[in-house]
C-alpha cells in the first residue's frame, strides 16, 4: 500500500502501537519513501516514537533510516 508519486517512488505512511502489561505503551508514527533509480534501490524512513512505562516520564525519539542497494 502507499501513494505513487508523480516523480517516481512510493510514499507509505504507517503507525505502530504496542502494549506490554498494564502500564507499558509504545506509539510509533512515520512514513517511508521507496524508489528505484538507474539500478539503485533507495528507501528512506522517518518516524517519531513515544514510549511510556509505569510512573517514569515518557520517552520520545525521532529516527531516520536510509537504505541504498546497488
Amino acid at each position: 500500500y502507499g501513494f505513487t508519486l508523480p516523480q517516481g517512488g512510493v510514499l507509505t505512511p504507517f503507525a505502530e502501537v504496542g502494549m506490554a502489561g498494564a502500564d507499558s505503551r509504545r506509539l510509533r508514527l512515520g512514513t517511508r519513501y521507496a524508489a528505484a533509480v538507474t539500478g539503485l534501490d533507495m528507501a528512506v524512513e522517518l518516524a517519531g516514537e513515544r514510549r511510556e512505562s509505569g510512573d517514569t516520564a515518557a520517552e520520545h525519539a525521532l529516527q531516520l533510516d536510509v537504505d541504498l542497494r546497488f
